[in-house]
């Protein structure tokens, strides 16, 4: 054997890298490799069935089942425990760190039967079944009474995480509960979503989370505003996420700092009144990104007092990528007379004016209502945030909003935002003038993806490639709303007139690069073909000089 395999570090680094089955033949084979590789096999299993099967043959075996209407084994335990059936099962258990359910693991895997958990909890007399498990990842079907009986077996003080997604109500509120009030206190990672969702299964839940103190990353469908006040005055929570918030009470935390840690934030809402609420409990809080999708669409001026809530609350400094999306379901919820009008509801270059205070790197808008812009709003844009990266001002969703930009006004996004890669926006492309003084000044080298949404063109499709060619060199993708729908219905439906012609568009700019990269190439042909003359006549000017 190389004297390098006598080094720990370095074995532990082969089976780092090493697949299952090279795992398990490294443990089989190598005396030097057995510990380091039966460690890294056994860290991370994606159920329990494979630490079932380190008992003795025959003592657990599979009983007919249906579950979902879909024949499943059950595990069954055919006799009573003894002392000797434990010596595999431990020692392959305590190297267990990460244990996973998954809902399309389940289907493959054997159902574990209620009874031999507890069976086997009995028998281990008290001692933790995985006494050294720091991670725990949970996808319940119905039918999931099995594995909150585990799970409870399972608490140890080495756990720092777990996620629970749950399919049914009743779960949350019966048999979960109890396992929340047992959590180890150190728990730093904590995610429970259910698909459904209530009053009694959000107070119950909260009381859980004020029992954690130092929480780093929490995933939950709703709060009550005691469960926000508690995680706001955290000093380590740096990642919240909220699928179905509830409306939160506009007042002043009390607080000197609210959620002095938090860097990401990303919710989920009815409305975007909700979310208000929980921007005002932040004080100096150091968020760099924040998402957001609002289930309805809402007034401008709504959108401008969230905008002002951020700018009021967050910190000047650290927020780089915003990410705020409004949903409209009905086409006709604009035509009732009760509801709101389609003119409340565009957005302008005013009502973003507050995050011009911030240094901006990602910035995607999608009001449903769409984005009414005008030549100088570009400039406005550009000069106050020059370093960003990805823009998207609407090209959400069809609307009735005319086109402001046309084609000649992205010079100025070409000059003053050189690391711009996307853009999206609606464009108006008729025809331009014959005296183009700005065409081909600036170049936008970073842009590569252009989303136009429902952008019409109203002459030659070449003449559209031309212009975008001199301003983005390297452009190659243009992307529509009807292709946007496409791969979101997975249609194989004929494309669209407007999908053709601006098909027609990127077709000219694959073109005009492949053309672009053979003369390039062509002419390094032709430097290279001239190197060796170019050498001689160096050589004959140097042995000029000496003479």
């Amino acid at each position: 054997m190389h004297h390098c395999l006598l080094i720990s570090e370095i074995v532990h680094l082969i089976c780092e890298h090493a697949s299952l089955s090279s795992l398990a033949a490294l443990a089989r084979t190598c005396c030097f490799f057995h510990d380091p590789a039966l460690t890294v096999l056994w860290r991370d299993i994606p159920s329990i069935t494979p630490l079932l099967m380190c008992f003795p043959i025959g003592l657990v075996y599979p009983n007919g089942g249906q579950l979902w209407s879909k024949n499943r084994p059950i595990l069954m335990l055919k006799r009573p425990f003894i002392p000797s059936d434990w010596s595999r099962f431990s020692m392959y258990a305590s190297r267990v760190q990460t244990l996973g359910f998954s809902h399309e693991a389940n289907i493959v895997d054997p159902r574990v039967h209620e009874c031999l958990i507890h069976t086997m909890t009995f028998a281990s007399k008290g001692a933790k079944l995985l006494p050294n498990v720091c991670a725990v990842s949970w996808n319940v079907p119905y039918g999931g009474e099995d594995f909150f009986s585990l799970v409870q077996q399972i608490l140890t003080p080495n756990l720092t995480r777990l996620e629970i997604h749950v399919l049914d109500n009743w779960m949350i509120r019966r048999p979960l509960l109890p396992i929340l009030v047992e959590m180890p206190l150190k728990i730093e990672h904590v995610t429970l979503v259910a698909v459904a969702w209530g009053n009694q299964n959000r107070t119950a839940i909260s009381s859980a989370v004020c029992k954690w103190t130092i929480l780093r990353t929490l995933e939950v469908n709703d709060l009550s505003y005691e469960g926000f006040t508690h995680i706001a005055s955290l000093p380590s929570l740096r990642k919240l996420t909220v699928k179905d918030l509830s409306y939160v009470e506009r007042m002043e935390s009390s607080a000197k700092s609210g959620f002095p840690a938090l860097r990401r934030l990303t919710l989920t809402s009815l409305v975007m009144e909700n979310c208000i609420g929980l921007l005002q409990l932040m004080s100096n809080t150091p968020l760099s990104q924040f998402i957001c999708t609002f289930k309805r669409h809402s007034r401008s001026i709504v959108w401008q007092e969230l905008f002002s809530t951020i700018r009021q609350n967050g910190s000047l400094i650290a927020l780089r990528d915003v990410y705020l999306k409004d949903e409209k379901h009905d086409q006709q919820h604009f035509q009732n007379p009760n509801r709101l009008t389609e003119g409340e509801c565009v957005l302008s270059v005013e009502h973003i004016s507050p995050l011009f205070t911030f240094n901006m790197k990602s910035v995607v808008l999608r009001p449903s209502a769409g984005f009414s812009l005008k030549p100088n709003d570009l400039c406005v844009i550009a000069t106050s945030w020059p370093y960003i990266s990805r823009l998207t001002l609407g090209t959400g969703a069809p609307t009735s909003v005319p086109a402001g930009i046309k084609l000649c006004d992205l010079s100025v996004l070409a000059k003053h935002c050189p690391k711009l890669k996307k853009l999206a926006l609606k464009l108006d492309t008729t025809p331009l003038p014959a005296t183009d003084t700005g065409r081909g000044v600036y170049k936008g080298m970073s842009l590569g993806l252009l989303h136009v949404g429902d952008s019409s063109i109203s002459h030659s499709p070449l003449d559209v490639a031309e212009h975008l060619q001199e301003m983005f060199p390297n452009l190659a993708i243009v992307e529509t709303l009807d292709g946007d729908k496409r791969r979101r219905k997975k249609s194989t439906a004929p494309r669209t007139q407007l999908e053709d012609q601006w098909c027609l568009v990127m077709e000219h700019l694959r073109r005009c690069s492949s053309d672009k990269l053979a003369a390039s190439k062509q002419l390094n042909k032709t430097a290279e073909s001239n190197e060796p003359a170019l050498t001689r006549l160096d050589a004959t000017a140097t042995l000029y000089d000496q003479s």
